[in-house]
C-alpha cells in the first residue's frame, strides 16, 4: 500500500475511535446540574462530622447558612445571644486571614471554622470546642 493510503486509513480510524462512547460533560452554569448524565460530583458539607459529635454529647443545635454573599454553612448551639456560633470557611487559611485582618475578631480559629463563644458557659463551650476540632488534623 502506498503511504498516502495508509495515512488516510489511519486518519479515518482515529476519527472513528475518537467519536465513540464519551458523554459530554456539563458546562458551568447548567441548570439542574445534579440531574445531568455527565455529573458525578458530591456535595461536601463540613457540618456532618461536627453535628454527630454534638448530638452524641446531647447538645442542642441548629444548622443554617450564614447570611451574606458567601452563604457559608454554620451551626448555632443553643440560642443566639448566649450559645456559641460556628461558621465554616472553605479553607483554614481564609478563616485565619479574616481574623488577622481584623474582620472576624472575637472568634477562635479551629481548622477552617471560626467559633464565636458569645456568652456560653465554660463547660458547654469546652464541649463545643472539642466537637469543632473533630476533623482537624494537627
Amino acid at each position: 500500500m502506498s503511504p498516502v493510503k495508509v495515512a488516510v486509513a489511519c486518519g479515518l480510524v482515529a476519527l472513528l475511535i475518537s467519536a465513540c462512547g464519551i458523554a459530554p460533560k456539563p458546562e458551568a452554569g447548567t441548570a439542574n446540574l445534579r440531574k445531568h448524565p455527565g455529573y458525578f460530583g458530591l456535595r461536601d458539607d463540613p457540618r456532618v462530622k461536627h453535628t454527630k459529635c454534638l448530638r452524641a454529647d446531647q447538645i442542642h443545635y441548629r444548622q443554617y447558612y450564614a447570611g451574606g454573599k458567601q452563604h457559608l454553612p454554620a451551626i448555632q448551639v443553643g440560642q443566639k445571644p448566649t450559645g456559641p456560633t460556628i461558621i465554616f470557611y472553605p479553607t483554614p487559611g481564609i478563616a485565619q486571614g479574616l481574623q488577622i485582618m481584623g474582620q472576624e475578631q472575637g472568634a477562635e480559629i479551629i481548622g477552617s471554622a471560626l467559633l464565636y463563644p458569645n456568652d456560653a458557659p465554660a463547660k458547654e463551650l469546652y464541649k463545643v470546642e472539642l466537637c469543632t476540632a473533630v476533623s482537624v488534623t494537627g
